[in-house]
């Protein structure tokens, strides 16, 4: 039984630790709950501010790449930033297009190897696609 109330303890003080971790890192918590993003795969959702207001998603690239990320709404457009592990922030260089469809897409000539996030967010409810090439 005691060592039941020890192994009971040390999962609480990991999960306080953990949650306090997170609260330090990102205030909102979402950077830690980031979903996971395969190159070439198209990802569908929607944002409805104030209590939707960024969703995150992170993926990794293996050796150095080319990267192209796209995003696409019917209405409002959303605004991405994309973060290395450490939280600094990646320059992008923003191309929009209009037509049915408002889509920002952004080229990166060459991002070294690692895991990035993508934090996709906006003002007003939107519905958006998202793809990384």
């Amino acid at each position: 039984m005691k060592n039941f109330i020890t192994i009971l303890t040390a999962t609480a003080l990991t999960f306080v630790a953990a949650t306090a971790f997170s609260t330090a890192r990102d205030s909102d918590g979402s950077r830690i709950k980031a979903r996971a993003i395969k190159l070439g795969v198209q990802v569908k959702d929607k944002l409805t501010p104030p209590s939707d207001k960024t969703d995150w998603y992170y993926f990794q690239i293996k050796k150095a790449a080319h990267i192209s990320i796209k995003v696409a709404s019917d209405s409002t457009p959303p605004r991405f930033t994309l973060s290395n592990t450490a939280g600094k922030s990646i320059s992008l260089r923003c191309n929009k297009v209009t037509s049915k469809k408002i889509a920002s897409s952004v080229s990166i000539e060459k991002l070294n190897p690692g895991i990035y996030y993508l934090a996709v967010s906006a003002d007003a409810a939107t519905s958006y696609s998202l793809s990384i090439k």
